[in-house]
This record gives structure tokens, C-alpha cells and sequence, in this order.
């Protein structure tokens, strides 16, 4: 935890997250100087997924092996909910401390956008791209830094953690 760097420290609104490894790889968000967060996966199957901040390590669970949801631990205790309906395309995120958002496709970009978003009831928070490069596979735009200011770096690296899962499920049915 003291490796990473404090969000209030965070001078730019461009974030990068590098892949480091190959069969478990570990997703490292930076701005290219200093790293702000980890996202790890213990386990194969994007199970579980741990997540390192400079506030504390959080752990994402899947509640039932088939569905959707996850949890958000931080020391063994549920601080918040991730719920996707089957049929929707977007999830839910509530957290204890109040926050609301949900992880959508950016509105108005398309249906092959590489482009998505958390959104909040006061509007957009940050938009996740994906890349076509191995080493830096994703790019984190954050549309207004000083909203939820202590909440972005978590929401960055669950945002990223969905969009590995939905990429492995994409490709686990071809």
C-alpha cells in the first residue's frame, strides 16, 4: 500500500495501466511516473480480483458461480455491491459510503466503441478505453477530477476488472 500514490497527489486527468505478466498479469494504473493502483487476479477465471490502492486493498468476489454480481470487500467486510441484470448492459454500483454509479458503453459513441463509462446521477465520472497494445491495454480518461475525488482510483481499476471479464467471457463462447 505505501508504494502507491495518494489520488490527491494526482496532477493530470490521463491515466495509463500497464500489463506486467503473462499467464496472471497484474494491471498497474500510472500516469507514467508514479503508480496510483494494482489490479491482481489470484485465481484463473476472473473470479476474484484484488485491487491495491494507497487507501487500502479491497478484494472483488462473485457472489454465485453463474450470475453477475460481486462484492466489494476491504478486510473481510462488504463495503458495496456490483449487480448486472442479464439483459442489461450496464452495472450497478453501490457502495455503503452512498456512492452510486454504473459501468455503461459510453453514450453516443456506437456499438463497436472500444469506449465506456462510469456514470453518476451528477453526470459522467470517467471514460475506460480499450487499446490494441499488450503491454498498455487500457487508457483512463477522468472527465472531472473533483468529483468523488477519494472513489476514482477504485472505480478505475473495477471498471478495468469488468471489462477483462467481459472480455473472457467474449472469449470463452467463440
Amino acid at each position: 500500500m505505501s508504494d502507491y500514490r495518494n489520488i490527491n497527489q494526482l496532477r493530470t486527468a490521463e491515466l495509463t495501466v500497464i500489463r506486467s505478466g503473462f499467464w496472471q498479469p497484474d494491471h498497474i494504473l500510472t500516469d507514467g511516473q508514479f503508480e496510483y493502483g494494482k489490479l491482481s487476479r489470484p485465481s484463473f477465471g476472473y473470479k476474484e480480483g484484488g485491487i491495491e490502492t494507497a487507501t487500502g486493498v479491497y478484494t472483488l468476489k462473485k457472489v454465485t458461480f453463474f450470475g453477475f454480481n460481486l462484492q466489494l470487500l476491504l478486510n473481510g467486510e462488504v463495503i458495496g455491491k456490483l449487480k448486472r441484470n442479464i439483459w442489461d448492459n450496464r452495472t450497478e454500483l453501490e457502495l455503503n459510503s452512498g456512492l452510486s454509479a454504473w459501468f455503461v458503453r459510453t453514450p453516443g459513441a456506437g456499438i463497436f466503441t472500444r469506449k465506456t463509462s462510469w456514470m453518476s446521477a451528477e453526470g459522467e465520472l470517467m471514460t475506460i478505453t480499450s487499446r490494441f497494445e499488450y503491454s498498455k491495454p487500457f487508457a483512463v480518461t477522468m472527465i472531472n477530477p473533483d468529483k468523488e475525488k477519494e472513489n476514482l482510483l477504485l472505480l478505475a481499476l473495477i471498471g478495468i476488472h469488468l471489462r477483462l471479464m467481459k472480455n473472457a467471457r467474449a472469449a470463452a463462447t467463440q
